[in-house]
């Protein structure tokens, strides 16, 4: 929608009178969005096929393209049963909050913070990756584990033994998805950490690229809605499932990559990157998911323009603006951290 948006304007924009008459909205052609653009406003749509838009992770550079390519096999439906078994079975830890407001409204969208690294950090981010044959994206998920479990020890009331655990968004659209409309095809996989585990830094980073390889090779998260299917066959289990009062995930983590990658439109750019659409740039691409019950907090990692964004949603009733703030920060401070201990220099 964003690109259709961008593109609808600059035609009307570069046009001299400023009236260009758009055809009526044919909903039934919602689904061909691009090339009913094409046809809305000659010119500003490409009819190419669309590229793929599979799960948005970002690769290790060219040189260890070779190697990761060699994903492990799919895993047999023995193992895919303990991964269900082992979700069900671990507790999750809950983010440890500062203060308690449970009187307050629980809110889908509480205020959404923003940090972002400029185009030097992410050079190095990239740097640092490509050093330890890993993607950005594995040293975020990393990172966020450092956080969260530096986060809990310092905060949290009792000690806690339960597990840490991301709960991370994946796309499952491809080109056999062209035709669906402007909707959301995904699901979750998840990732568990003991807080032992978050003492070696570097075996945790080499736990996550491995697990998640098997992830994407398996198609592993795909196995979360079937599980849901399974589950709403017996409409009782299925509502004792959900309504059971239970931390599903410690923080919801989203890493977008760079949305314009998928554009089919091709937009001239400024120096820095920025797309341009007639009088105006696009300066910023930035969100958050809503966060629910018990999972206090989500995070969103995305690029764009050669900047790598992070967003912070925080539940209200136990941070204030600061501790959320604070939060934020200890996330950026652990990604600065993997590009100085990894050489990671722009």
């Amino acid at each position: 929608m964003i690109e259709d948006f961008l593109a609808a304007y600059g035609q009307l924009s570069e046009n001299a009178t400023g009236q260009i008459a758009l055809r009526p909205l044919a909903p039934e052609h919602l689904r061909f969005r691009n090339p009913t653009l094409a046809a809305w406003l000659p010119g500003a749509g490409s009819t190419d096929e669309p590229a793929s838009t599979e799960l948005a992770h970002e690769s290790a550079p060219s040189k260890d393209r070779s190697a990761s390519a060699k994903s492990p096999p799919p895993p047999p439906l023995a193992e895919k049963l303990r991964l269900a078994a082992r979700f069900l079975l671990r507790r999750a830890s809950i983010l440890a909050g500062v203060r308690q407001k449970r009187w307050l409204p629980t809110e889908p969208f509480p205020p959404f913070r923003l940090a972002k690294l400029p185009a030097d950090e992410l050079r190095a981010l990239r740097h640092a990756a490509a050093l330890q044959s890993v993607t950005v994206n594995d040293l975020l998920i990393r990172d966020a584990f450092l956080a969260i479990a530096a986060w809990n020890a310092q905060h949290a009331r009792r000690p806690w033994r339960r597990w840490l655990r991301l709960a991370m968004p994946t796309n499952l659209r491809s080109r056999a998805h062209n035709d669906l409309p402007a909707a959301n095809v995904m699901s979750y996989a998840f990732l568990d950490r003991r807080r032992e585990d978050c003492q070696d830094p570097q075996a945790l980073l080499a736990g996550i690229a491995e697990e998640s390889r098997i992830i994407r090779a398996g198609n592993l998260s795909l196995e979360f809605l079937l599980g849901l299917d399974i589950a709403s066959r017996w409409p009782r289990l299925f509502r004792a499932a959900i309504g059971f009062r239970r931390c599903m995930a410690t923080v919801a983590l989203t890493y977008l990559g760079d949305p314009t990658r998928r554009f089919v439109e091709r937009f001239p750019r400024r120096d820095d990157g920025k797309i341009v659409s007639g009088n105006v740039a696009l300066t910023l691409i930035a969100g958050c998911p809503p966060i629910r019950e018990l999972t206090r907090a989500a995070v969103t990692t995305g690029t764009y323009g050669g900047e790598l964004t992070v967003g912070l949603r925080a539940d209200r009733r136990w941070f204030s603006e600061s501790d959320a703030q604070r939060f934020l920060d200890s996330i950026v401070e652990r990604l600065r951290a993997s590009m100085v201990d990894h050489g990671g220099t722009a």
